[in-house]
């Protein structure tokens, strides 16, 4: 049980590491995901206030606060688990730091992130 939870922290550690920088580089604040992990074009799903994992995508990938040279808040959100994570700059100034401060998860979202580890 305990090399799942490694996997599934790992799993969302490299789901941010690898699409931050579309975000980032897009001006974008959200990605979203089929359940497979492929990303789901953001045109195609319908913008809602508030993002719903289940309608329209399985889960997503949302920049929600940044302190700029500070630190920048995440959250990833499946249809029955979600995490939190901060990157944290760190030197050289392309190398950042990611901290996983919250992860609910569910046998679904423990596949969907183990896809990313």
């Amino acid at each position: 049980m305990k090399e799942d939870r490694m996997t599934q922290l790992t799993g969302l550690q490299k789901l941010i590491w690898r699409y931050r920088g579309s975000l980032i580089d897009e001006g974008i604040f959200i990605i979203y995901f089929d359940r497979e992990g492929n990303r789901v074009p953001n045109d195609q799903v319908k913008p809602p206030g508030d993002p719903t994992p289940g309608e329209g995508y399985y889960a997503h990938l949302r920049h929600v606060s940044e302190e700029p040279g500070i630190r920048t808040e995440w959250e990833v959100k499946g249809p029955d688990w979600e995490g939190t994570a901060t990157t944290r700059p760190q030197s050289p100034p392309s190398a950042f730091l990611i901290c996983v401060e919250r992860l609910k998860s569910s046998p679904e979202g423990a596949e969907f992130l183990a896809r990313f580890a």
